[in-house]
């Protein structure tokens, strides 16, 4: 038997830091050390751009913030961040700069720095669905579960907000691994009821009903899972458990076979291999 996991933790950090390229735009690469050095010959601010950060600066912040992605995206990383921060010296009150560069940061392994810029973009637009989402999930992230669920009902609060699901299911993983589980349920229902197919949702009300021994509802859950997206390692681990409670030692088998298969490298299978060894 395995041991008391919570399987959907993995996949909802990968599915909010993906959340958050969404709703900012983002995609970086590299490593810490790569941003140490100073700026690169191949990239110079021209005249041009000094023009236009003295006469427009919010404009030519715009600017640096977009060419910024598009260097992430193509992996220069160190271009990218000197680009960042150039648009947060002609602009330092950009929420949208501040993102950025959080993402950037957080990839790249420098957490604090990604943590100080989500707060300042969270506190310079204080209303806002996207900024409160993005800081209240690093917050979730460093346990810091008060904090978070403040910040994500303001997000919720918001009337603008296009994507409020996204903050309700990360609202209810924060509850999930604090252990309130009927402000998890709450804010489960409610994001599924804005979009029934929201993947981060169907599987964490799977994990919470797995938690509650409501063995047939998280499997149902599950399966609307991989009806809305592909399986998932963590997925495939929830339903391997699911099965295991149930009793169904054939379909468990035949989850562990796909973990084994589907994702060879993953944490689920080394846990699965490990258990394995011990029995």
């Amino acid at each position: 038997m395995l041991r008391n996991r919570h399987p959907v933790r993995g996949l909802i950090a990968a599915t909010l830091s993906a959340l958050l390229l969404a709703c900012s735009g983002q995609v970086s690469f590299g490593k810490k050390d790569d941003f140490s050095r100073g700026e690169s010959s191949r990239e110079r601010e021209s005249p041009t751009e000094r023009m236009d950060a003295e006469e427009n600066p919010l404009r030519a912040a715009e600017i640096n913030v977009s060419l910024g992605r598009g260097y992430m995206s193509q992996g220069q990383n160190e271009i990218a961040l000197q680009k960042f921060r150039r648009a947060l010296q002609v602009a330092p009150n950009m929420p949208i700069a501040h993102t950025a560069i959080a993402v950037l940061y957080e990839r790249i392994g420098d957490d604090s720095s990604a943590g100080k810029h989500y707060q300042r973009a969270a506190d310079l637009d204080k209303k806002s669905g996207v900024m409160n989402n993005n800081y209240a999930t690093w917050l979730c992230r460093h346990r810091r579960y008060k904090e978070a669920d403040r910040r994500f009902a303001i997000a919720i609060a918001d009337p603008f907000y296009k994507t409020p699901s996204v903050a309700l299911g990360n609202r209810a993983h924060c509850a999930l691994a604090s252990g309130k589980l009927a402000v998890a349920e709450t804010s489960l229902d409610q994001a599924l009821k804005l979009d029934p197919n929201n993947s981060v949702a169907l599987l964490a009300m799977a994990d919470l009903q797995y938690q509650r021994k409501n063995y047939f509802r998280a499997r149902a859950f599950v399966q609307r899972y991989e009806s809305a997206q592909s399986a998932s390692a963590d997925s495939l681990m929830l339903a391997l458990q699911i099965e295991q409670a149930l009793g169904n030692s054939g379909t468990a088998n035949q989850y562990r076979s796909r973990l084994r298969r589907e994702f060879p490298q993953s944490a689920q299978t080394r846990s699965i291999d490990q258990e394995g060894a011990i029995q």
